[in-house]
């Protein structure tokens, strides 16, 4: 589930040399590709741009930001310019010009790929972590990966705690954070992350798509451990009084994978809601 389309990206920028092999390309799509730094640089350089400089293709910062994927290595070995990525990242969030939705939502998935890569380089351990502190005392020698963690993870969560969503951009940008949450957690379970997955999940003001999100993280965070009362006690409330049929399925996965309900009991319960679906 977590994952970010490098290959895609890639295959995207030769089918422009296809479809128009003898159209203008811009610099940025011919030349070799830029070390982190260039694209972070590049990237500056196109959001603060005046209107009239802009590049006129509004997905222009893909490019930048496609290149800081291949680059990942660099990235997850140097502190200072993960510390740079982030940054820009937050320049990309409040950019309003051309291609902000798609800036927005490239650097989402780079941020996909990096904490997959973050957590791939951790030496092997045995056990989640409670928080990070305890991970850094654990395994010091890692200490500069754990510190980038934290720092994505204060990102995502802080992602999803903006205003209720109003658009399927905000929407794919919050699954997104949730996605990376899910994948930090296999290496340190928060529990600010898992109490604030229960207070979203169990808010109905806030959009069916946010709460399904939250509640697909609950089996991320727990992994092959038994869930706790909080979050037991919340899947049930959820499956007796659910607002729609949709998010109804969405719970009765996530006690599946808890090992809460089992395929036959969850099969009844999605019928039942037809049926009284039909009654109505």
């Amino acid at each position: 589930m977590n994952w970010w389309l490098g290959e895609r990206f890639a295959g995207e920028a030769i089918q422009v040399q296809i479809d128009a092999p003898n159209a203008a390309v811009s610099p940025l799509r011919m030349a070799a590709t830029p070390s982190a730094r260039q694209s972070i640089h590049t990237i500056r350089e196109l959001i603060s741009s005046p209107p009239d400089k802009k590049a006129s293709d509004g997905n222009s910062l893909f490019f930048p930001i496609h290149h800081l994927g291949t680059r990942w290595e660099e990235l997850v070995k140097d502190p200072s310019l993960m510390t740079e990525v982030l940054e820009v990242a937050e320049e990309i969030l409040k950019f309003r010009g051309k291609g902000s939705q798609g800036g927005a939502r490239h650097i989402s998935q780079l941020f996909g790929l990096l904490v997959m890569r973050l957590v791939e380089c951790l030496p092997e351990f045995d056990t989640t972590f409670g928080s990070f502190a305890e991970a850094r005392n654990a395994i010091p020698s890692a200490s500069a990966t754990w510190d980038a963690l934290e720092k994505f993870a204060a990102r995502a969560s802080a992602c999803i705690q903006g205003p209720p969503s109003r658009s399927r951009h905000t929407d794919r940008l919050r699954s997104d954070a949730w996605m990376q949450l899910g994948t930090i957690c296999g290496a340190v379970s928060d529990p600010t992350a898992l109490a604030l997955a229960l207070e979203i999940a169990a808010n109905p003001r806030l959009t069916a798509n946010e709460r399904e999100n939250a509640v697909n993280f609950l089996p991320e965070f727990w992994g092959d451990d038994e869930p706790d009362e909080s979050t037991k006690n919340l899947l049930t409330s959820l499956e007796n009084e659910p607002p729609s049929r949709a998010f109804l399925i969405t719970v009765l996965q996530a006690q599946i994978q808890l090992g809460l309900n089992d395929n036959l009991g969850a099969m009844f319960a999605a019928d039942d809601w037809d049926d009284a679906d039909e009654e109505e």
